[in-house]
């Protein structure tokens, strides 16, 4: 897995539009164990992390698989740079 971590959702959905728009697939799934449905179903006494819940708003997982080459590294890198020039 690789990531980045953004300074907020606003920005984390921004950027994962811009580089859809570049071809490049950019997702986030983490979410605090503490918000869970398993959790909140189990838990009488609710609870929150305020660690895990900033990182999994500003968490952005980016493309990373065998077939992923170094020239669509350097790509992703360089439209990631692009991003925040732009921003």
């Amino acid at each position: 897995m690789f990531y980045i971590i953004l300074n907020d959702s606003k920005i984390r959905t921004d950027l994962i539009l811009y580089l859809k728009q570049n071809g490049i697939h950019s997702v986030f799934h983490y979410q605090s164990l503490c918000k869970s449905s398993y959790y909140l179903k189990n838990n009488d006494e609710k609870s929150s992390n305020i660690y895990s819940d900033v990182y999994s708003n500003q968490l952005l997982r980016l493309p990373l698989f065998y077939e992923l080459s170094i020239s669509d590294v350097e790509y992703i890198c360089e439209k990631i740079i692009d991003f925040f020039e732009i921003s």
